[in-house]
C-alpha cells in the first residue's frame, strides 16, 4: 500500500495542550479522591453478568417483561406507545449527545463546565450507552445522573449501554422510564445445565424504587423521538450488541415512517469502532440469505438515515462512509463523555485493502462503501494516545521507562501504519529513524504498545486504558451538539480536557455539516 500524509485522525489539529491552569470540574465532585478501581475485585463482582450472559443471555425476555409491566402493547401500537412527540413540528432542532458518563468521579465531571455552555439553547439531551458504573444500580444515579446534569436544558432521555443492564437494567427503568415495578423475579432463568447455572450466578437488584422529579416520558429502553426536521431512532442492544425480533420489527416500521425525513441512530453498540465493523445482528429477520443486522436498515435508502451515534467505546471516532449510490452515512462513536478513556494507538489503518472498514462491509454485508484515512477523525488521535499512555506507564515506574514525545509517537504512529507524518519535525524524525535504527526508547514502546506479547503483557495491553485511568489534566473527553434544520445536520464535537481555559471557551474538536436537501 502507497504511503501517504497521516491525516487528522493521526495526528491532532491541534495538540492537547500539556500545561495549564487546572479547571474548576473537581469542585463539582468533592467525594470523588481518584478514577474508578474498574479492576477491582469488587467492581468485577457487580459486573458479573457481562460474563454470564455468555452462558444464558435473558436480556431479550427482560426487556419484553418491562415493557409488559410499562403497559407498552406489542405489534403496530408499539410504535406509537413509544414515540416521544414533545419536541414535534419545530422549523429546527438542537440536542446533545453524551456517551458513557456514569464515572461519577472528577473525569465524568470535567466535561460538564463546557458542556454547560454548549448546551445553551438546546431542547434536549441524551445520554448514549452506560449511564452508570459499573452496574447502572439505581442508588447510583444521585451522584452520576441526577447532580452532574441538574442545570442542563430540557429534558434528558437515555439510551442504556451494558453496564445498564448488570442490575436487569431496573437503575435505568427506574429514572428513565418512571418503572414502580419490576419484572417477576425468575424470568432470567434458562433451560439445561448452563441455563440453570447462569440463573444462580446472575447478578438480581432492588426494587424500583419511585422515579425522581426529573424524569421524563419514556417508556421503555428504545424509542423514536419526532425533532422536526430530523427523527432520532434509539435501540437498545443489550448486552451482547443483539436486536431481538420484536425490537426488529418495531425498528422497521419506525425507519419507514417519514422518508422525507433524515434520521439519526442512537444505539449502544456503533457498527463501526476502532475501525471494526460490528453490525450488530437481529434474531429472525434475514436479508439477503443471511442474518440481518441493524447496519442493514441503516444503509437501506429507503430509510433515510445519514448518521449513526453510539457509546461503548470510550472516546470520539468518525468513519464517514460512502455507500454504491452515492449516499453518505456517519458513523461515530461518541463515548468520551465521562468514563476512562480508551486509547486509539492500536486502531489500525482504516482504509486498508484487505482488512480496512470497507473491506469487512464488503466481506460481512457484501456492500461496496468507500471510506478513508483522510476523511476519518479519531479523538484523541493516534499520537497523543500512544504519547500519553506511554508517558503514563513511565511515572507508575520507578525508573524512567518508555516515555514518548509527542513527536516520536507521531513517527511511531507513521511507521506502524505505513504513512507519512503531516508534521515536518515528525516527519523528519522517522526519515531519520528508518536510516539510523530507532532508540532504544522508541523500541521499548514499540514492544510494549504495539507488539503481541506472552502473558501478564498480553492483559496488560488488553486493559490498558483500565490500568493506566487518570483523573486531571489534561484529559481527552468530548461530547456532541445536533443542530438540524431544513437545509443541513451539523454535528460538533466539544474537547473537554480540565484545563480552565477550555472550561471556559470549549474548544470544537470537529465541525462536520451534512446536507439534507
Amino acid at each position: 500500500m502507497p504511503r501517504t500524509a497521516l491525516p487528522a485522525s493521526g495526528q491532532d489539529r491541534l495538540p492537547i495542550a500539556e500545561s495549564g491552569t487546572p479547571g474548576e470540574y473537581r469542585k463539582l465532585c468533592p467525594d470523588s479522591t481518584g478514577p474508578t478501581s474498574w479492576l477491582h475485585p469488587r467492581v468485577l463482582l457487580r459486573s458479573r453478568n457481562h460474563l454470564v450472559a455468555k452462558l444464558h443471555d435473558p436480556v431479550a425476555r427482560l426487556r419484553e417483561e418491562w415493557l409488559r409491566v410499562q403497559g407498552v402493547p406489542g405489534g403496530e401500537a408499539r410504535v406509537d406507545a413509544l414515540r416521544i412527540s414533545e419536541h414535534a413540528g419545530r422549523e429546527r432542532t438542537a440536542f446533545v449527545v453524551l456517551g458513557d458518563t456514569g464515572e461519577g468521579d472528577a473525569s465524568q465531571m470535567a466535561v460538564v463546565p463546557g458542556l454547560l455552555k454548549v448546551a445553551r439553547g438546546t431542547d434536549f439531551t441524551v445520554i448514549c450507552s452506560d449511564v452508570v458504573y459499573p452496574a447502572g444500580e439505581a442508588g447510583d444515579y444521585e451522584a452520576k445522573l441526577l447532580c452532574p446534569y441538574r442545570d442542563l436544558p430540557g429534558p434528558i432521555y437515555g439510551v442504556p449501554g451494558n453496564h445498564d443492564w448488570y442490575d436487569r437494567l431496573t437503575g435505568f427503568m427506574t429514572h428513565f422510564c418512571g418503572a414502580e415495578q419490576a419484572p417477576d423475579g425468575d424470568i432470567w432463568a434458562g433451560a439445561g445445565v448452563r441455563g440453570r447455572l447462569a440463573s444462580i450466578l446472575w447478578r438480581s437488584s432492588d426494587v424500583p424504587k419511585p422515579r425522581e422529579a426529573h424524569a421524563v416520558v419514556q417508556r421503555g429502553p428504545y424509542w423514536s423521538l419526532d425533532a422536526g426536521p430530523v427523527v432520532v431512532v434509539a435501540v437498545d442492544t443489550g448486552i451482547d450488541g443483539a436486536i431481538d425480533e420484536p425490537q426488529a420489527d418495531w425498528l422497521l416500521q419506525v425507519s419507514r415512517e417519514r422518508p422525507d425525513a433524515p434520521k439519526i441512530l442512537l444505539t449502544g453498540k456503533p457498527p463501526i469502532a476502532d475501525a471494526q465493523y460490528r453490525p450488530s445482528p437481529i434474531t429472525g429477520h434475514r436479508h439477503r440469505g443471511r442474518a440481518m443486522t441493524v447496519d442493514d436498515v441503516v444503509r437501506d435508502p429507503r430509510h433515510g438515515y445519514v448518521a449513526v451515534i453510539g457509546g461503548d467505546i470510550h472516546n470520539y471516532q468518525r468513519y464517514p462512509l460512502t455507500l454504491e449510490d452515492g449516499r453518505q452515512i456517519a458513523y461515530i462513536v461518541a463515548g468520551g463523555s465521562g468514563a476512562f478513556t480508551h486509547g486509539t494507538h492500536k486502531i489500525p489503518r482504516i482504509d486498508d485493502e484487505r482488512a480496512g472498514v470497507a473491506a469487512q462491509v464488503l466481506s460481512h454485508a457484501g456492500a461496496r462503501v468507500e471510506v478513508s484515512e483522510v476523511d476519518s477523525r479519531l479523538f484523541p488521535s493516534r499520537a497523543w494516545s500512544l504519547h500519553w499512555f506511554a508517558r503514563r506507564f513511565a511515572h507508575t515506574l520507578p525508573l524512567d521507562g518508555p516515555a514518548l514525545s509527542y513527536v516520536d509517537a507521531a513517527a511511531l504512529i507513521g511507521d506502524a501504519l505505513g504513512l507519512e507524518p503531516v508534521d515536518p519535525t515528525a516527519r523528519e524524525t522517522l526519515a531519520r529513524y528508518r536510516v539510523d535504527g530507532m532508540p532504544l526508547h522508541m523500541l521499548a514502546a514499540q514492544a510494549l504498545f504495539f507488539r503481541p506479547l506472552p502473558a501478564p503483557g498480553k492483559l496488560f495491553q488488553r486493559f490498558t486504558s483500565e490500568f493506566l485511568d487518570w483523573n486531571d489534566a489534561p484529559l481527552a473527553k468530548s461530547f456532541l451538539r445536533v443542530d438540524a434544520d431544513e437545509e443541513r445536520i451539523r454535528l460538533r464535537c466539544y474537547r473537554a480536557t480540565g484545563w480552565l481555559h477550555d472550561e471556559v471557551y470549549p474548544p470544537v474538536e470537529e465541525d462536520v455539516s451534512i446536507p439534507v436537501r
